[in-house]
């Protein structure tokens, strides 16, 4: 079904309950130049990966295509939820694929969307950036899938350059988000922050709010190319008491067979306890 603005590829609400704990995990899928479209063995390397890590729910950026998930993802059973594509970036003036987000969600796992209460149009300039959210009733839990803009990764947000602007702009209705639901809601915000939030320096967690559960706070990048942590996982107090191991956790290929770089970003995974614990 193709909805005006969001493709959905799944009811919008699954038919059966979970009994175990749930697997969350978040998940960059850009490559080293997230343009371009990705090659056979670049798609046996993500395939790889979510196989291996055989998650309920994926929450996924820099999504080329619906395509390239329906390839990650060939013989698994998922539902997915597929934002339009971000036509704004610069990838639309070369050869390659606007970004999107998306979740992929395990069949069976009951879930509701609702495109009224994502995060949309948080426009600065000629930058669309945006976040999907979805609902897994179940355990009364809301999940914010972002991407939030790049270029102001650490120092303060009063910088005076382009990327930071946007990060002022952006930041505030991200907390509105949080802010439209009650103490008790079970919220998960999780994907593209693009700030090295895990650094003791950085105050965005104590922007976003004081009670929220900062999961990647205690992470390092999974590789020594990468300078900081730009992906990361934040939980309301209600969301945190739900957790079944503390913190997140990285997934890294067990055994790498492919001649080609593994992902730059490694998918990082919360565990959930289900509604029977």
């Amino acid at each position: 079904m193709r909805s005006a603005n969001f493709y959905i590829i799944a009811s919008l609400l699954s038919a059966t309950a979970y009994a175990e704990d749930l697997e969350i995990v978040t998940w960059n899928l850009g490559s080293e130049d997230n343009c371009r479209v990705k090659t056979d063995l670049e798609h046996a390397v993500y395939s790889q990966y979510a196989r291996e890590i055989n998650a309920d729910v994926y929450v996924l950026q820099q999504v080329s295509s619906i395509q390239s998930l329906d390839r990650i993802f060939s013989g698994l059973h998922y539902d997915f939820i597929v934002s339009k594509p971000n036509t704004n970036t610069r990838c639309n003036s070369i050869k390659g694929s606007p970004a999107r987000l998306a979740f992929a969600i395990k069949k069976g796992i009951k879930y509701r969307y609702t495109k009224q209460e994502d995060l949309i149009k948080t426009t600065l300039t000629k930058t669309l950036q945006y976040g999907i959210t979805l609902d897994l009733p179940q355990i009364d839990l809301k999940m914010l899938n972002i991407e939030l803009p790049k270029g102001c990764f650490q120092g303060s947000l009063t910088q005076k350059n382009r990327d930071c602007r946007k990060m002022r702009t952006q930041l505030p209705l991200l907390k509105n988000w949080l802010n439209r639901y009650p103490d008790n809601q079970k919220l998960l915000v999780l994907g593209e922050f693009n700030r090295w939030m895990e650094q003791a320096s950085d105050m965005t967690v104590e922007y976003l709010g004081t009670e929220l559960y900062h999961a990647t706070g205690d992470l390092s990048p999974c590789h020594n190319r990468n300078k900081g942590l730009l992906d990361h996982i934040l939980l309301s107090p209600a969301a945190t008491a739900t957790l079944a191991l503390p913190g997140a956790h990285f997934y890294q290929l067990s055994d790498v067979t492919f001649p080609i770089k593994t992902p730059k970003r490694c998918p990082i995974g919360i565990t959930l306890a289900s509604a029977g614990h």
